[in-house]
């Protein structure tokens, strides 16, 4: 049985890879839930019924197309439980999933997703920044062939999470989707190209979440992968009406060092702070609060996540500091 909000392709020819493609895993993020209402539409799956299933000559194995967390896209917020505020993204640790003390929507949605996570092949998490930014890919685990599939993206970062730092502003241990996957995903079909049971994941953040202008590309990025991956014959892209692109990228390869949270709301960036990859020295100024306190960094490092002035929330993240892999 699916998770409530996702929906079926089922290959007429079953020897292939299962994939997810999931959108609003973040509900204010909308660029994803715009990619998958259009490839919805496209294909002709009715959003109304949840779960519903259809066949198609063009997909080899299964494609699952869905919103990651329905109720905080109904409420455009990035978590469905105000009170928490511990996003779905950070609820896939293999504690807090088997913690049955703990009760809270986006816990009870992660949940859910677990099953098809188990199974799945490929995980393809679209998101968005809260600020303007290029696209990027963040991953959580090293893991073999996850490199070359990042290269099939045009950007020219990869943020590298291995020690879970973007989880830090969060209770407990915290893990996201892409993490899950990596750990426990893979189905038969993985078992017998790699002999083992793997599942390969990312996020693929794709801009400011209020920019809509880059779905088409984005979705041109997917169909990429979904032909390369072996998900999808040549046919599906021309059924979608988009051509796949063919751009690739030898992209930056950055360790995530350190969350830096906001001390209180009201903050304003300093002068050139928020832009694309911008390289810090340890001093630096950050930005003022309103009480006129100044934010400094605290290391050497690139800038990545700056969190929008807007959305600035004491003890959370105010923004995350990386360096280049050596």
């Amino acid at each position: 049985m699916l998770p409530s909000n996702i929906w079926h392709v089922k290959g007429k020819n079953q020897d292939g890879p299962n994939v997810v493609i999931l959108g609003g895993t973040h509900g204010n993020e909308r660029t994803g839930i715009e990619l998958v209402t259009f490839l919805m539409r496209t294909l002709g799956i009715p959003e109304g019924r949840s779960g519903e299933s259809i066949e198609r000559d063009d997909v080899r194995g299964n494609l699952f197309l869905g919103f990651g967390n329905p109720e905080a896209i109904a409420k455009n917020t990035r978590y469905a439980d105000a009170n928490r505020k511990q996003d779905l993204n950070r609820c896939f640790a293999a504690d807090l999933l088997a913690d049955l003390s703990l009760d809270f929507a986006d816990l009870r949605r992660a949940r859910e997703l677990v099953p098809l996570f188990q199974q799945t092949d490929l995980l393809l998490d679209i998101h968005a920044t809260s600020s303007p930014s290029p696209p990027f890919v963040c991953c959580s685990l090293e893991a073999p062939g996850l490199r070359d599939l990042c290269r099939r993206i045009p950007t020219t970062h990869v943020v590298m999470d291995n020690d879970s730092v973007l989880g830090k502003d969060q209770p407990g241990v915290s893990r996201p989707t892409d993490y899950y996957v990596l750990k426990h995903g893979g189905s038969p079909w993985s078992m017998e190209r790699y002999g083992r049971k793997t599942g390969l994941a990312l996020c693929y953040e794709t801009g400011q979440q209020t920019d809509f202008t880059r779905v088409t590309h984005v979705l041109s990025v997917l169909l990429r992968l979904l032909e390369d991956f072996g998900a999808v014959a040549k046919p599906f892209a021309s059924a979608v009406g988009l051509t796949p692109s063919s751009e690739r990228s030898d992209p930056l390869f950055c360790d995530l060092k350190e969350l830096v949270p906001a001390k209180r709301a009201g903050f304003t960036y300093a002068e050139g702070v928020v832009q694309p990859w911008k390289e810090l020295r340890k001093g630096d100024l950050i930005g003022t609060y309103a009480d006129g306190e100044e934010e400094r960094c605290p290391r050497d490092g690139i800038l990545v996540f700056p969190t929008a002035e807007s959305q600035v929330e004491a003890g959370k993240s105010l923004y995350f500091l990386m360096a280049p892999r050596p």
